[in-house]
C-alpha cells in the first residue's frame, strides 16, 4: 500500500513524505495509536490526531494521511533524542 504522509506543525503543513511500510490502514491505525511523538527533520512532534483518507483510483497511491502534531522541542539534545523513535521505527507483527 502506497501512502503519502502530510505532516501539520501547528496547522501548516511541515512536511510531505510517502511510505509503502504499511500492508494495510489496520497497521497504519494501529501504529499512530500507539505513539504519542516521534522526530521528523530533527525535531521532535507531538501526536495530537491523524486522518485517514482512502483516494479513488485517479491518484498514483492508495491513501493520504494527515499528520497533526505540535513541535515539542530540537532533537539534537541527548536525552530528547534517546527517548524518541525515528518514524517508522517499527517491527510488523504477524
Amino acid at each position: 500500500m502506497l501512502a503519502k504522509l502530510n505532516f501539520y506543525n501547528k496547522d501548516k503543513l511541515f512536511y510531505t513524505d510517502t511510505t509503502t511500510d504499511f500492508k494495510t490502514q489496520t497497521s497504519l491505525r494501529e501504529y499512530f495509536n500507539r505513539i504519542k511523538s516521534f522526530i521528523v527533520k530533527s525535531i521532535v512532534l507531538n501526536l495530537e490526531d491523524y486522518e485517514i483518507r482512502e483516494l479513488s483510483s485517479d491518484f498514483d497511491r492508495d491513501i493520504d494521511v494527515d499528520i497533526y502534531c505540535n513541535s515539542k522541542s530540537d532533537s539534537k539534545s541527548e536525552e530528547i533524542a534517546s527517548n524518541q523513535k525515528k518514524l517508522f521505527d517499527f517491527k510488523e507483527e504477524d
